[in-house]
């Protein structure tokens, strides 16, 4: 394997959230390997508000699924606030 140019990625590389990140990822590796619970929370968490979609794309196949049992807008509140209670340094809805 050849690394041409690292140099475009010296800003995500020498970012302190990226340091971190590797900091908590460390830690919660050690902490599976030794049996005990992971101290950092997730780093990201993404939730989909809703599996209905009017488009029909092949590459999806998300319209077949018809689902009727989704979350209310109190039960999307309060897996957002236990998410962030977690730790989890971004959310992201779609």
């Amino acid at each position: 394997m050849r690394f041409n140019n690292v140099w475009p990625y010296r800003r995500i590389l020498f970012s302190r959230n990226f340091v971190a990140s590797l900091w908590r990822s460390r830690q919660n590796i050690t902490a599976r390997h030794l049996g005990s619970a992971p101290p950092a929370g997730p780093f990201m968490a993404e939730l989909d508000v809703t599996y209905h979609c009017n488009c029909c794309c092949e590459m999806c196949q998300r319209w077949k699924d018809a689902r009727t049992n989704e979350l209310t807008l109190a039960e999307y509140q309060n897996l957002a606030t236990s998410i962030h209670a977690l730790g989890c340094c971004g959310e992201y809805c779609c």
